[in-house]
């Protein structure tokens, strides 16, 4: 599994940090997703967030770095062993860019938070090849917040029998963020 926020232009990052900012909603949507489970990941992000272990997590660090140490967390050096790990047990991918990357093709569902706002960035989101990936849910949220409006999209690995047949569409003509596959 894998789980990320980006904008509506598909930003995912400005210097390290998230490019609009702290998103309440977004971060209770992350800690519902990943509470009690294992998450993994890369260095670089890990040090974004202030080097400590996520709390009521199992913290996997993922690194080329075989000298690198952190309090609470599990230090791996080979992703072939986080996969192994994902066998036995759920994993989610927490980032940065090149760990999505690199767990893309492993992974069978993805947890994706749309920002609705266009943002400058330096790092983009993973790329989703549209065809390989289904919905399962994608709401409309925020709007009655102080938050910026959101989308929360589910998707699986696998087509469904709706984009088979042309008939998938998303909603989001208030706010332009989806369109029709």
């Amino acid at each position: 599994t894998l789980i990320w926020g980006e904008s509506f232009n598909g930003v995912i990052g400005l210097e390290d940090k998230l490019p609009w900012g702290k998103h309440k909603d977004d971060m209770k949507h992350f800690v519902r997703k990943t509470k009690d489970q294992t998450v993994v990941i890369g260095r670089k992000t890990f040090d974004s967030i202030g080097r400590k272990p996520l709390p009521n997590r199992t913290n996997i660090v993922l690194t080329r770095n075989l000298e690198f140490y952190a309090k609470g967390v599990i230090v791996i050096d080979d992703y072939k062993n986080v996969l192994k790990l994902a066998k036995r047990e759920n994993v989610i991918v927490i980032g940065g860019k090149e760990i999505y990357d690199l767990f893309m093709p492993y992974a069978s569902k993805i947890f994706k938070t749309v920002i609705n706002s266009i943002c400058y960035g330096d790092t983009e989101a993973p790329k989703v090849a549209k065809f390989e990936w289904s919905s399962i849910s994608s709401k409309l949220l925020g709007e009655n917040t102080d938050d910026i409006p959101y989308y929360i999209i589910e998707m699986f690995r696998g087509v469904s029998m709706d984009m088979v047949m042309g008939l998938y569409l998303w909603d989001g003509s208030k706010y332009n963020c989806m369109h029709k596959s």
